[in-house]
């Protein structure tokens, strides 16, 4: 017996009802945190949704998102407030997918990994405060020392 598994999608959409970024891309069931129009250039009018099953979003300002002191951890999609300093972020991921994890302030953004599949390693992290959010299908952690 086959179970088919439909894609959960979510994308950005402006003014003019154009796809702007996609926020999640998953197959089977999802449940995860992400950032919407984390610039002031973004201005999403709607949402554009594909489920093949019921689904419940959440919009909540940005001020409400977990802080994070020197480390995080978790599983899948998170969205955390960072207002340490510089320094070296040590990341791993034991997921078989995407692994990607930015950093946004008020200098821009910084893309601190983006690999496929398990990972180990170091980044550069620049100061908060700013947003940390990370998009995984396993474990993760973040350690900034």
């Amino acid at each position: 017996m086959a179970i088919d598994y439909s894609n959960f999608i979510v994308d950005q959409l402006d003014s003019d009802l154009e796809e702007t970024e996609n926020l999640v891309n998953e197959i089977g069931k999802y449940s995860g945190t992400t950032i919407l129009d984390v610039t002031d250039e973004e201005q999403t009018k709607r949402l554009k949704i594909q489920a093949d099953g019921t689904w419940t979003i959440v919009l909540s300002d940005l001020k409400t998102a977990r802080e994070m002191d020197s480390s995080a951890s978790g599983r899948g999609d998170d969205v955390f407030t960072y207002r340490g300093g510089a320094g070296v972020a040590k990341l791993t991921h034991n997921g078989k997918s995407n692994f990607i994890v930015d950093f946004y302030n008020e200098d821009g953004s910084e893309n601190l990994v983006n690999e496929i599949g398990k990972y180990s390693g170091e980044s550069v992290i620049g100061s908060g405060p700013g947003f940390l959010q990370v998009h995984a299908d396993g474990k993760w952690t973040v350690k900034v020392d």
